[in-house]
């Protein structure tokens, strides 16, 4: 009787030894997954913004590294006419800086250029206070988004200098725990999708992957208060365009500049929602739900700004530009929201 007891208590002990195997190499595996092939999962944001070097790596002759400063104060396309002009010759301007950057994150996004064929011949890098500070208040985000098993070794004396080497451990150790909302994001949506919609789904959920452009009509009606409500109509409505460009990827959102053919009420609006995508914290063309998460990080308003307006040279009046940045809520909550 003791001799069978024995015998099923080491059969257990080998049975639970061989799951806390089988456990930790499956997390191992899931580790060097995350590591070669998910930027998607683990940086969102820079995802739009260097796919397109993936087709026209040209298009990289100066690249802006940097944080929101960078992001939001250098307008790629406006900074490629400018500088064409200025030098007399075509030169592209390519902008991969993103928000909470910092040296480190702008040498992995330099990297990253390299990988996919970028060549550039400039680099125009953002350097600012607390990027010399010898405490890193981003550690945590470099943790996230770009510390790997090969690149361990760089980052582990400053790791340990900051005592995060428990995050450290749990994105190596336990990636499946460290990425579980983003990885049952992408689980989600390639059950949804299939696997051959997957690869665009993934960028599409909650985001736009590339330039769309809306041409619906509107018209305005007026609700039973007053209220003004834009609807398309093609047969009644006044000819509407609008054409959406994605700046910035986050996971479920995208910072978009909107250049409109024609200026009617409400058109970025309703020619968002159109879309599938309605402007953040828009609760007449959007939904409770979808607004919800966004106020919960500090959105109290429209997220709507114009930020360039260019006027042609007429009747003896020269051309005119004006730009005005993001105000700081918007800053502020486009850092929360990354």
């Amino acid at each position: 009787m003791a001799t069978r007891t024995r015998c099923r208590r080491s059969r257990g002990r080998s049975v639970l030894l061989w799951g806390v195997a089988l456990f930790l190499l499956l997390q191992l595996a899931v580790s060097v997954v995350v590591d070669r092939y998910g930027m998607p999962v683990r940086l969102p944001e820079a995802v739009a913004d260097l796919l397109p070097l993936a087709s026209r790596p040209e298009l990289a002759d100066v690249i802006v590294l940097g944080s929101s400063r960078s992001y939001l104060g250098i307008d790629p396309q406006h900074a490629t006419q400018d500088l064409s002009q200025c030098i007399g010759k075509p030169v592209n301007v390519f902008r991969a800086a993103i928000f909470a950057g910092d040296l480190p994150t702008e040498e992995y996004m330099l990297q990253r250029v390299l990988a996919l064929g970028g060549r550039p011949r400039i680099a125009l890098i953002e350097i600012s206070p607390e990027f010399l500070a010898r405490h890193n208040d981003w550690m945590l985000e470099h943790i996230r988004r770009q510390v790997t098993w090969e690149n361990s070794p760089i980052y582990l004396p400053q790791i340990i200098h900051e005592s995060k080497i428990g995050p450290y451990l749990r994105g190596r150790c336990l990636p499946l725990y460290a990425y579980r909302l983003p990885l049952w994001q992408e689980a989600q949506r390639l059950w949804m999708t299939g696997w051959a919609g997957w690869m665009q789904a993934y960028r599409l959920a909650g985001r736009l992957a590339g330039p769309r452009e809306v041409d619906a009509a509107l018209v305005k009606n007026r609700l039973g208060g007053g209220e003004r409500y834009v609807a398309i109509d093609e047969e009644e409505g006044k000819p509407s365009r609008s054409r959406f460009v994605p700046q910035a990827q986050y996971r479920d959102a995208t910072l978009c500049e909107v250049e409109i053919a024609s200026g009617r009420t409400h058109q970025i609006r309703v020619h968002a929602a159109a879309l599938g995508h309605p402007v953040a914290g828009d609760r007449k063309y959007g939904t409770r739900e979808q607004h919800r998460p966004l106020r919960a990080l500090g959105l109290r308003r429209l997220f709507l700004h114009a930020h360039f307006l260019e006027l042609p040279a007429a009747d003896g009046f020269l051309r005119l530009k004006l730009s005005a940045p993001l105000p700081a809520e918007l800053r502020e909550f486009l850092e929360r929201l990354s």
